[in-house]
């Protein structure tokens, strides 16, 4: 499946959940060290969906 497809999928799958459910899924990517397009996905939700994301965090060490 082409990149650009795989996005589109993991972008509609994302209206389903609620804004908590992305915010969390957005942290614990970052915290589990996932694959930067998923997260940078998970990153385009929020913004779209105008949810503040914490910049303390972002950064796990």
């Amino acid at each position: 499946m082409a990149k650009g497809k795989r996005e589109e999928r993991k972008k509609n799958m994302l209206g389903c959940l609620d804004d908590e459910a992305v915010l969390e899924a957005y942290y614990r990517s970052i915290e589990l060290n996932l694959d930067e397009d998923f997260i940078f996905i998970l990153k385009q939700e929020l913004d779209q969906r105008n949810i503040h994301i914490d910049p303390k965090k972002q950064n796990v060490s």
